[in-house]
């Protein structure tokens, strides 16, 4: 990140070199925590470092969105975002500095609370759970999504407990059915039979595809002194 900020990270494309924001390599780590795609984005530091061509991540649609900017359009009727001037802004931006030097804070964070300055007051803003249903509701969360914290779940949880059941995916992702037999089979089963889990239950967490082995270049004097610092 230190070499982001004196604009030093060149970014090799075909149609050829670009410096490199420190936004943009944060947004990167983000976006590559979604699916996860530990494999292209790691090709990717690696380019960067070697200062050969950087292949894209991976994980953007195709297919594009069915329509322009859909995420104002629900995100802006259900939160009421504290921010109600550009110094507060900077005031939480700044804590966000602080508290994660290296990653900066959710750059989904920023494009929310961006995407919905000067809205009308939401419809249906955040409020405290009131779950009205006769039966009780599954829930489902990775443990380690990078856009919906399972802390967020489990909040939810604690405030419904009588009306939920949360079912932990022990991996990584945003979102969690799609992953593995387990959180397929306990989802359908509730769709289909209503039949819920076990409190507190876990689905393991599915075995990604290892990456090669290269050996690492040297590190200089500097590099093992960060190194220590971090540790």
């Amino acid at each position: 990140m230190a070499k982001v900020d004196r604009g030093e990270l060149i970014e090799h494309r075909d149609d050829g070199a670009h410096k490199l924001s420190s936004t943009q390599l944060t947004e990167d780590a983000s976006g590559m925590g979604y699916g996860p795609d530990w494999l292209s984005f790691s090709q990717r530091v690696a380019a960067l470092h070697a200062g050969t061509i950087v292949p894209p991540v991976s994980g953007e649609d195709p297919h594009g969105e069915t329509v322009p900017e859909p995420l104002a359009a629900s995100l802006c009727s259900d939160f009421n975002f504290p921010v109600p001037d550009f110094g507060r802004y900077q005031s939480l931006a700044a804590a966000e500095r602080r508290n994660a030097p290296h990653t900066r804070g959710s750059f989904s964070g920023h494009a929310a609370i961006m995407a919905c300055l000067a809205s009308p007051p939401a419809g249906n803003p955040q409020h405290a759970p009131k779950i009205k249903t006769p039966g009780r509701i599954l829930m489902i969360n990775s443990a380690h999504d990078p856009a919906t914290p399972h802390e967020w779940a489990a909040a939810i949880h604690r405030q419904t407990i009588a009306g939920t059941v949360l079912l932990t995916y022990d991996g990584w992702g945003h979102g969690a059915y799609p992953y593995t037999t387990c959180t397929r089979s306990t989802t359908d089963n509730y769709l289909t039979t209503l039949k819920l889990p076990a409190a507190n239950t876990h689905c393991r967490p599915r075995i990604h595809r290892a990456l090669p082995c290269r050996p690492a270049p040297p590190l200089d004097d500097h590099e093992l002194v960060r190194l220590e610092l971090a540790v």
